[in-house]
């Protein structure tokens, strides 16, 4: 039997990659990509794995060497706070007299502490409270942001107690809970008998920013111990475990070495001591982290392989003369369509990939063009909807309207008193409910001081005799909007609500220099002496303890309204009272005018 052989013809007809286009296309491009990449990639691996190693520990030396100075000026400054009370004669003489009278000590004394230590909160935001205990009978002054007080010592030594005998009190760091505490002893310099023992509390959150900062990847830990070896904060990775389970053992091992450095079970280690030893840190890296620090090169593995990519489509170029006409034509086909419009793209009928392309496109342009459609429709039915909810809202003017409607009534029904007090109530909401300028004329805000004290004068009975000291010339200057109603309604409610006869409210204006000075003054029966003390230190405190004031919050909030705008101390209120002649209130504020180019409410 004779078999025929193959013809040359027929095996030029089969092609190399059997499929469509598209898998002819993938795959050559594929084959030469992922031969150029995987060349590039491993030898890049292979070269830069040490590089990168040595790269890594350089970068956490750096970071631990920035971290230990951090520290050192962390632990500088709490050390200058606890010198405060070594070096000030005065405050160490206190700290004695304290120590040897106990609550019998003189108040002055007292309050000489109460002020040092309220005076170390005030300039730290990050401290909670600082303890000072008196070692010789068992009390303690607690000073917080919201006060100071005497109170016994109880288990809030317990902490201070269980440190090791012989251990250094200069500098002491302990973790309580969710604070960081400072520990300083004082001591009698005579006999060095302990006095007293200083602890500052202190958040958490500033050190854990620090360690957030430093840290690089995922893959590593640092950690932060006291002089006992005592974990204070921690920020940990990926090797966490590892770093809590093997930290004391390394440090004891890398402490005396002269590197401070080691590499062990897969991990760097890197120790500093802070300030002497006061504070300790561990630094752990894992060795993936090289991995980590190799995308790098990954990604010049992948600009090879775009390059490669690059390489295949030109090698595809041998495919565009059979590809690009039709091609070309379903271009053209697309060009025509426009998507906000009813036109249909023509169907192909082709059954290659070229026609199902073209088709599949006709069926998204129709559904894209139905959806822009209701898209539409949805947009204006909102748009309607959205109008006929606005008209039916109540506006300020329908507000006016009634209250005019009520004041026409009552003079018809020949009842003045209700019209007067319509007319001051329109002219209230109308200044009250304008929001465009924090400040105004001071012609405008005596204006509408003068409506509401009439309101209020027919509200107690007109027994109310009200007078205003202000020059015209005075009128144009700009103030705060709102200013004055507060101090008005302290009067009343702490001044005259209690005295019988005839009130009297007085509001002067005067000019001083660069400054304007407002003052409202009552007849009322004044403030106790120990209570307008506190009100004067409130103030006196800054606007952030004004703020959070739960007496007298109107006053508060002007003081510190006036301080926040003016951003000085030289501004803000003053108030003098005397049970014989009532209480007078003065707001100091700087002089402009409205001519000098601010702009007002108008």
């Amino acid at each position: 039997m004779q078999i025929d052989a193959p013809h040359p013809g027929d095996m030029m007809k089969k092609p190399i990659i059997r499929g469509s286009i598209r898998k002819k296309l993938f795959y050559s491009m594929l084959m030469l990509t992922v031969l150029i990449t995987a060349a590039v990639t491993i030898v890049a691996l292979i070269s830069t794995y040490s590089t990168m190693r040595e790269q890594l520990i350089f970068d956490r030396r750096t970071n631990i060497g920035w971290l230990e100075n951090r520290l050192y000026l962390e632990t500088r400054n709490d050390t200058n706070r606890f010198y405060e009370f070594e070096v000030d004669k005065s405050l160490k003489f206190d700290v004695l007299a304290w120590y040897t009278g106990g609550n019998n000590a003189d108040v002055s004394v007292k309050l000489d502490l109460i002020k040092a230590l309220n005076s170390i909160i005030s300039l730290d935001n990050n401290i909670n409270s600082i303890d000072l205990f008196n070692l010789g009978n068992g009390t303690v002054l607690r000073a917080e942001r919201s006060g100071a007080a005497f109170t016994e010592t109880g288990d809030l030594l317990s902490a201070w107690n269980a440190r090791e005998e012989g251990l250094q009190t200069n500098t002491v760091y302990l973790r309580e809970g969710r604070e960081i505490v400072a520990y300083h002893q004082i001591h009698r310099f005579l006999d060095n008998k302990p006095l007293a023992l200083i602890a500052i509390h202190q958040r958490q959150y500033k050190l854990q920013d620090i360690l957030a900062d430093i840290k690089i990847t995922n893959n590593e830990s640092i950690l932060i111990f006291n002089d006992q070896n005592d974990l204070i904060e921690s920020n940990l990775g990926t090797n966490g475990e590892v770093a809590l389970a093997q930290a004391s053992a390394i440090m004891e091992q890398i402490s005396v070495s002269d590197s401070r450095e080691m590499v062990q079970d897969g991990n760097f280690w890197f120790y500093r001591a802070v300030n002497g030893g006061k504070l300790r840190i561990l630094l752990v890296v894992a060795d993936k982290a090289i991995v980590s620090s190799l995308q790098k090169t990954l990604i010049a593995g992948i600009v090879v392989a775009l390059a490669a990519v690059a390489a295949a489509v030109a090698a595809s170029a041998a495919f565009a003369r059979f590809l690009s006409k039709p091609l070309i034509a379903l271009a053209a086909s697309m060009g025509k369509i426009r998507l906000d419009s009813s036109q249909q793209l023509e169907r192909s009928e082709r059954d290659d990939e070229i026609g199902l392309l073209q088709n599949s496109f006709a069926d998204m342009a129709e559904r894209t063009q139905n959806l822009i459609a209701s898209e539409y429709i949805a947009k204006i039915e909102k748009r309607n909807a959205q109008l006929r909810a606005l008209q039916a809202q109540i506006n300020p003017h329908f507000i006016y309207n009634t209250l005019q409607a009520i004041g026409g009534m009552a003079l018809k029904h020949e009842v003045p008193g209700i019209y007067e007090v319509t007319l001051n109530l329109i002219d209230i909401m109308r200044y009250s409910l304008n929001f465009s300028k924090d400040r105004v004329r001071l012609g405008d805000e005596l204006k509408y001081l003068q409506s509401y004290l009439q309101i209020q004068n027919v509200r107690f009975g007109k027994r109310l005799d009200l007078s205003f000291d202000a020059p015209e010339d005075c009128f144009e200057y700009l103030v705060p909007k709102l200013i004055l109603q507060p101090l008005v309604e302290n009067c009343f409610e702490h001044g005259l609500a209690e005295r019988s006869g005839r009130w009297t409210v007085t509001v002067s204006v005067a000019v001083q220099g660069d400054d304007l000075l407002l003052t409202v003054s009552d007849n009322g029966v004044g403030i106790p002496l120990e209570k307008l003390e506190q009100i004067r230190a409130t103030l006196e405190s800054g606007t952030e303890s004004s703020l959070r004031g739960a007496e007298h919050i109107g006053l508060t909030n002007v003081n510190a309204r006036i301080r926040l705008m003016f951003g000085g101390e030289d501004y803000g209120l003053t108030i003098d009272s005397d049970p014989e002649e009532g209480t007078s209130i003065t707001v100091r504020l700087r002089a402009v005018k409205e001519s000098e180019g601010q702009d007002v409410q108008v």
